[in-house]
């Protein structure tokens, strides 16, 4: 929804109608065009409308990148993004959101190295309109470009299989180059397009 061209009373009470919602809404607030960095300045939200813009990306040929395609792969990957991502903590449950997965509604990717997974990222699909997460490495494995890489990954399947865009929140530092190498925008200026 576009509130430029309405008047200020206008543009409050379509605020209020998407409040009303209590739904969780992305505000974006700027011409496009423009960079607005959200909060802090620390987070960023972009978007990549096809696989012709990814960036080129490869990692060491000692490690492999996989799909997770079952129960077993699933519990890896979990505990995987748990430990790289919060300290063990479990963000990801290995049992109770596998369905997800099951489903086609989250496809992951790892990239292993001796059958450890050292870099981790998942596509979240809704009918085409997907995002971005889970993008972790292990930290002695950082600056090798294997997120990238595994990004890269998941992206090109995502696309392939009907993906019309890819959406992500950029908010660790370093993240807006590495999603900017990958072909990403900043939501504007990709979406004028979408």
């Amino acid at each position: 929804m576009k509130l430029k061209g309405l008047s200020q009373e206008e543009q409050i009470e379509k605020v209020a109608e998407i409040k009303a919602l209590k739904m969780c809404v992305w505000w974006n607030l700027v011409e496009a065009g423009q960079v607005k960095e959200i909060g802090d300045g620390s987070e960023l939200y972009m978007a990549i409308l096809s696989a012709e813009q990814i960036g080129v990306s490869s990692a060491s040929e000692s490690m492999s990148l996989g799909k997770i395609n079952d129960a077993r792969g699933f519990e890896e990957w979990a505990n995987a993004v748990n430990n790289i991502m919060s300290g063990g903590y479990a963000f990801v449950h290995p049992i109770n959101h596998y369905p997800w997965c099951e489903s086609g509604r989250i496809n992951c990717f790892a990239y292993r190295l001796d059958d450890k997974i050292v870099a981790t990222a998942a596509v979240i699909n809704n009918g085409g309109v997907c995002s971005l997460e889970f993008v972790s490495t292990d930290k002695n494995y950082r600056r090798h470009g294997l997120a990238k890489a595994v990004c890269a990954g998941a992206m090109k399947d995502a696309f392939a299989n009907g993906a019309k865009i890819i959406t992500l929140r950029a908010s660790e530092p370093g993240t807006r180059e590495l999603y900017t190498t990958l072909g990403f925008e900043i939501y504007n200026r990709a979406l004028d397009e979408f």
